[in-house]
């Protein structure tokens, strides 16, 4: 029981303050495209690490980009995969977006299943009306 409190509760902290929306990640490589623009303009004075970063960038906009028809969970995943080989932080990322990636999997997968459906009422019951409305608004924007 506790378990599954805690589960639902850290899947619904990592979903309002680490996901973004498939809007705002398209919103974000459009950004980042003009954002290109202005880079190669300072090019000059800082050039060989302009490039190297710049490539970094853009790379990593052009895989988020090819899945701009998928979820932005998909989304985030195909850029953090560019960055394997230069973040530092890539394995801790990539750990993360497994965890968000399962339990995603796991609550469309389960929300006709009698138990996860008790533990969430169980949740909503003990959460604030408008809190649990928004978990599951929430879930369901990133499940499909």
């Amino acid at each position: 029981m506790k378990k599954r409190i805690l589960i639902v509760a850290l899947m619904a902290v990592c979903m309002f303050g680490c996901i973004p929306t498939t809007e705002q990640i398209n919103t974000l490589t459009d950004s980042v495209d003009t954002l290109m623009v202005k880079v190669d303009d300072y090019q000059e004075k800082f050039a060989e690490e302009v490039d190297r970063v710049q490539e970094d960038i853009v790379t990593v906009n052009e895989a988020v980009k090819e899945k701009a028809d998928e979820s932005a969970l998909e989304q985030i995943k195909a850029g953090w995969e560019t960055t394997k080989d230069f973040n530092p932080y890539y394995a801790y990322g990539s750990l993360a977006l497994m965890i968000i990636g399962e339990g995603a999997a796991l609550w469309k997968a389960n929300t006709k299943n009698t138990k996860l459906e008790k533990g969430i009422s169980r949740v909503k019951g003990e959460a604030e009306p408008e809190l649990a409305k928004k978990i599951h608004d929430t879930m369901k924007i990133y499940t499909g």
